[in-house]
């Protein structure tokens, strides 16, 4: 059977992007775990954590599913943006476990100039 889902905000907290995607139908959910536009993030507290992983079993939502930052460039030349999107990509691989996501989308970026 197919899985349906749908990105959610995590405006008001990540357990409201699982109650979204349940009121919507869906089977799973995806979300930013932070602002996908800025490299800074907010640390995830225990608690928030917490309530996020008692939200999809409390509906039933089984594929959580991160998404990362737009800014994360892996093929970059520049390499002090190729350091600075890897630690972003793991960051938010930490971030994806602290919320026990098993799965996080990935653009892995362009080579963007030559010489």
């Amino acid at each position: 059977m197919p899985i349906l889902g749908s990105h959610m905000s995590i405006a008001g907290g990540y357990y409201k992007s699982v109650i979204a995607a349940h009121k919507a139908g869906c089977d799973c959910v995806q979300l930013f775990t932070k602002n996908n536009n800025q490299w800074r993030a907010k640390p995830i507290s225990d608690d928030d954590a917490q309530r996020f992983r008692d939200t999809l079993v409390e509906l039933g939502i089984s594929h959580p599913i991160s998404h990362d930052s737009y800014l994360i460039n892996l093929g970059s030349p520049d390499k002090e943006l190729w350091k600075k999107s890897v630690d972003a990509l793991v960051i938010e691989l930490q971030r994806a476990e602290q919320l026990s996501i098993p799965y996080v989308v990935a653009h892995p970026g362009a080579f963007t100039t030559s010489s």
